[in-house]
């Protein structure tokens, strides 16, 4: 508490006050505060969730999700999500970023110089990752109606 006058002490009483008050209300109706923000905060009450098996899913999930419709960059999306540099990743991270670049239906992918040179290990790698991606894509486009 200030010593300095007798103003500065009421004052700092009565902010403790103010924020006792706000405290006592924001906990007394939580759960209406927090809906209700998160509504508008998204700007529409409707919210879907994916559950993802992989990080590559819900890489390529949060990345539809942020860049589909907007004019987000997917490369810088992605790269944000997943910042490791293996070949396989990045390979399967420049398919990922054509598609929705390109907003293709179908997911499309295939060799290309980043492809080239990749082992017999990081090309398994990169099924894996293409399935993940292929699948998390058809989820998106299915659960969006997008034709």
């Amino acid at each position: 508490m200030p010593f300095g006058s007798l103003p500065g002490q009421l004052m700092f009483l009565l902010s403790l006050l103010v924020s006792g008050a706000c405290n006592l209300y924001l906990s007394a109706n939580e759960d209406e505060v927090q809906s209700s923000a998160l509504i508008t905060l998204l700007n529409t009450p409707e919210v879907k969730t994916y559950q993802a098996s992989s990080r590559a899913t819900a890489a390529v999930l949060a990345c539809l999700a942020l860049c589909w419709e907007s004019n987000t960059p997917p490369t810088q999306v992605l790269q944000e999500i997943v910042p490791i540099k293996p070949k396989a990743w990045k390979a399967w991270s420049e398919f990922v970023v054509d598609n929705i670049r390109e907003k293709r239906t179908q997911f499309v992918w295939g060799k290309n110089e980043s492809t080239d040179c990749l082992n017999d290990e990081e090309d398994k790698l990169l099924l894996e990752l293409i399935d993940d991606a292929h699948a998390a894509h058809d989820q998106y486009i299915k659960d969006h109606t997008i034709t």
